[in-house]
């Protein structure tokens, strides 16, 4: 994903026209010098704020609860 989405040699596969349209949201949308991997680890608190998003009801005001720590 990195290699696709960071150059165009992947813009001829079958998802092609995909990694254009990404790196060009990248490139209008963020400030962005480059594209890394980030462990599964170090995105562990954004993934469960990121679930808790996903069950939050639109009619409450608040989220309620503990925002998620990095247990290492």
């Amino acid at each position: 994903m990195k290699e696709a989405l960071s150059s165009s040699p992947m813009d001829l596969a079958v998802g092609g026209e995909l990694f254009r349209d990404l790196r060009d949201r990248l490139l209008d949308d963020f400030s962005c010098d480059s594209i890394c991997n980030i462990s599964r680890v170090c995105n562990f608190v954004a993934h469960n704020i990121a679930r808790r998003g996903l069950g939050w009801d639109p009619s409450q005001s608040e989220v309620y609860g503990q925002i998620p720590s990095l247990n290492l």
